[in-house]
């Protein structure tokens, strides 16, 4: 029996900042920091996994003391790596920078760090802290981490590195990576300033031994839009494998696209064994001039009526038959009331719904992000990627449901399928009434597997599930 966690997001998720701050300065001016964390997973040895942590931070919100010559500022950024509140692995970072007037300070000034972690596999939470030592003021982020090791013989795609730089390898940076001298773009955000969409992923275990020395591989590139409608595909270049592993990097236009948010989709197919792996990412776009532009320059109290403005354009040309497949998909967390008067609107009405449906269950409504609608959708993506049957999607299926009503499992369970049993599944989850399991076994032996067993409240029971359905 396997044990291990799996899945494996991209953990994009990624937190888009809407930075609201004035700029009039003043030596003595207290200002609240602002920065930004992404972070991508890569593989390492030893059963690990190499994790990159990416910051950005917006050089007009630390707080700047002058002396006799010039302006001052200093801050430092904390990192830890937390599991069962224990600290697993930690850096800090110091950032310093002096100017001789303010006036050298552009809004768009950000300073980018980064730190690196070998982990293990398992769930961590990810905090970094960012301290304005002038001021005394700090503002944090938190994440959950999932860390899987990556298969050592499977095709398999590292998480997307999204960059605001790549060229060539520029010697003695921090920001170096195989050849290559990468900015990350912690902010994910693209179209003001940035119009190129700027990316770095890596593959592993390509087959180019034997028969297949001198075949190749080809990525295709697929942006879409977050009904999941896409905007933008590109084939890539056919290439002969360098080895077992391959980088992916380029830029990709993105000057064309609205106001936004947008998932970008790489696919990397193995043409020897016709075997394909994929990673995807979510970024964000806000073209310089626009409304959401202005809105992200205001003042605080602004942010959300950028984000407002990104859900109006959501649903805003989408049919009622989408509208319908869309509700269809949240239908699994929607009261009993909410799914009458969904079936009662026109498409108008349905529109409005929608957005009003993920408003009121924002955990947090003084920010720009709603985080529980960000988290669902990243656990349709996955369902859908993970769980797809041949006649319907995979968040249709059983194990699309449970991870979309419970969230992704502390552990899972695998047992293949032998002579004597059938294939089956237990996902653990340690934080519900106290420690609850769901069985999923593809009885009918064609893959899928279905529920036929949970110790939760309201769900199907059946304690003899293992000499009826596994044998």
């Amino acid at each position: 029996m396997k044990r291990y966690i799996c899945f494996h997001y991209s953990q994009f998720i990624i937190v888009f900042l809407i930075i609201c701050v004035s700029y009039s300065w003043s030596h003595c001016q207290k200002i609240q920091p602002q920065f930004a964390v992404d972070h991508a997973q890569f593989r390492s040895s030893d059963n690990r996994v190499y994790l990159e942590v990416y910051y950005s931070v917006k050089r007009n919100t630390l707080t700047y003391n002058k002396d006799e010559h010039e302006f001052h500022a200093q801050a430092i950024i904390k990192t830890k790596i937390l599991q069962s509140n224990l600290t697993i692995a930690s850096d800090s970072l110091t950032l310093n920078d002096a100017v001789c007037i303010m006036d050298e300070i552009s809004p768009t000034h950000r300073f980018t760090e980064i730190s690196y972690f070998n982990i293990r596999e398992g769930t961590y939470l990810l905090s970094s802290v960012l301290i304005d030592l002038n001021s005394n003021t700090q503002v944090t982020y938190e994440d959950s981490l999932t860390i899987c090791a990556y298969p050592s013989d499977l095709l398999s795609m590292s998480e997307i590195e999204l960059a605001s730089i790549i060229k060539s390898q520029d010697q003695g940076s921090k920001f170096n990576k195989n050849g290559l001298y990468i900015v990350p773009n912690a902010d994910c955000l693209y179209g003001n300033g940035l119009s190129e969409l700027k990316f770095y992923a890596e593959a592993y275990n390509l087959v180019c031994d034997n028969e297949a020395i001198g075949s190749t591989y080809q990525v295709h590139y697929t942006i879409s839009d977050i009904n999941g409608n896409s905007v933008m595909e590109l084939p890539g270049r056919r290439k002969v494998k360098p080895g077992t592993s391959t980088v992916i990097y380029g830029a990709l236009p993105v000057d064309e696209l609205m106001d936004n948010i947008y998932r970008l989709k790489i696919t990397l197919t193995d043409e020897f064994t016709g075997n394909s792996t994929e990673s995807v990412k979510t970024f964000f776009c806000v073209h310089e001039g626009t409304a959401a532009d202005n809105l992200l320059k205001s003042n605080v109290g602004k942010g959300q009526a950028l984000m407002d403005d990104l859900e109006f354009s959501e649903y805003e040309n989408i049919n009622e038959q989408a509208l319908n497949e869309l509700f269809e998909q949240v239908k699994y967390i929607a009261s009993e009331e909410e799914i009458k008067v969904f079936e009662n609107l026109n498409e108008t009405g349905k529109r409005s719904f929608l957005t009003s449906f993920w408003k009121r269950r924002d955990p947090t409504p003084e920010t720009v992000i709603n985080e529980k609608q960000r988290d669902y959708q990243e656990l349709l993506i996955y369902a859908d990627a993970k769980f797809n049957q041949t006649i319907k999607s995979g968040w249709r299926s059983d194990r699309g449901r449970v991870l979309l009503v419970y969230g992704k499992p502390d552990q899972i369970d695998i047992s293949e399928a032998t002579v004597n049993t059938r294939a089956y599944q237990i996902w653990y989850y340690y934080d519900l009434e106290g420690g609850v399991e769901f069985v999923f076994v593809d009885y009918r032996g064609i893959g899928k597997f279905e529920l036929v067993h949970s110790t939760m409240k309201n769900e199907i029971q059946d304690y003899d599930w293992e000499t009826r359905y596994a044998h």
